[in-house]
């Protein structure tokens, strides 16, 4: 536990995801298949529900089935050395760690819900 505690920041720069809700729940969903801790699963299940549901519902179709499987596949983080990783190309670990790309940069996820958002507000209106 302690080792995946110091880990978890480097999880998201290999996944290329921030620090916000939607981008710590796909990390989150990730570590689910990679670890199968009780704690992925507990943020994993609780965490969607403080989003809206048009939000939770893009990001599921969106990172769901990718979080999942590219987790499931890849080599299991909690035991790499990212102190023997340093000099490492990022491109070149995640080839070695079999991590591949997400379907969708996450800025432009980002932008497409404020876009989203903002036609609903305006139909409202």
């Amino acid at each position: 536990m302690q080792r995946y505690r110091e880990s978890h920041d480097f999880y998201h720069v290999l996944l290329s995801f921030g620090v916000s809700l939607p981008s710590e729940l796909v990390v989150k969903w990730f570590e689910l298949a990679n670890f199968n801790l009780p704690v992925a699963f507990l943020s994993s299940v609780f965490g969607p529900l403080r989003m809206e549901a048009d939000e939770r519902r893009r990001l599921m179709r969106t990172y769901g089935t990718w979080a999942l499987r590219c987790g499931g596949s890849a080599e299991c983080l909690i035991g790499v050395y990212w102190e023997k990783e340093w000099e490492k190309d990022l491109g070149e670990l995640r080839r070695e760690l079999g991590i591949w790309e997400p379907p969708q940069r996450f800025v432009e996820w980002r932008k497409e819900g404020r876009r989203i958002k903002k036609e609903k507000e305006e139909r409202e209106v």
